[in-house]
């Protein structure tokens, strides 16, 4: 059983908690926000024993590593199917050496200026958003 913990809380994460609720091999174990009250109600909605602010988080780290456990940040393009294929490909021979790789990455954001996504404040904006 894989006991899941999310940080950032918002839109994509209620999609993710309620995907893990169906699930039969995983658990909702912990959320974290910046805000420990948004935590505490994430927490309460989902049926998420624990709750965190982000602060938190950096401890559980520390923990993890002092018992030897695995804890990761589940990022979407690491585990993206066309990821894994490309890797085989490439150890497979079929490609060769890649010395340059170009692509383009771009979404409409319907958001107006006092979003998230336009905050300096937040570290990045749109690409550290959905492109990580």
């Amino acid at each position: 059983m894989i006991r899941w913990g999310l940080l950032g809380l918002g839109r994509i994460a209620h999609k993710f908690a309620d995907g893990v609720k169906v699930s039969q091999s995983g658990e909702l174990y912990a959320c974290g926000s910046r805000s420990e009250q948004r935590a505490r109600e994430f927490s309460e909605l989902h049926n998420i024993p624990n709750a965190y602010s982000t602060s938190d988080f950096l401890t559980l780290q520390k923990i993890a590593k002092q018992k030897g456990l695995f804890l990761m940040e589940g990022m979407w393009n690491r585990f993206n199917p066309v990821f894994r294929e490309l890797s085989e490909l490439k150890q497979s021979g079929k490609i060769g050496s890649v010395d340059v790789l170009q692509s383009r990455f771009s979404f409409q954001a319907s958001v107006g200026s006092e979003h998230r996504l336009w905050s300096k404040t937040l570290a990045g904006g749109t690409l550290w958003d959905i492109g990580a």
